[in-house]
């Protein structure tokens, strides 16, 4: 994938979790950002993890996630923030 920013907006179904996982993320290029406004689990956070601390993507932004947090995480010498909210 060329695109610098992808954004993931599926409401989650059956059809729609785990959409997104290795395979799709591994396409996208170093630099690129995802962002995730779909509820649930239509994102594979394990392959998004292992996806940043491999520098295969820049960084993510979740805007829903069962889990409150914030946190700043290094990724190959660049910072990856990583934020989430309750839906």
């Amino acid at each position: 994938m060329e695109a610098d920013f992808i954004s993931l907006n599926p409401t989650l179904t059956v059809a729609t979790r785990g959409l997104v996982g290795e395979e799709l993320i591994s396409l996208m290029k170093p630099s690129a950002i995802l962002i995730n406004t779909s509820r649930g689990q239509v994102l594979d956070e394990g392959a998004l993890e292992a996806a940043l601390r491999q520098g295969h993507i820049r960084a993510q932004v979740s805007m829903c996630s069962k889990v409150k947090c914030r946190s700043r995480t290094r990724v190959r010498g660049q910072d990856s923030t990583i934020s989430r909210m309750s839906c």
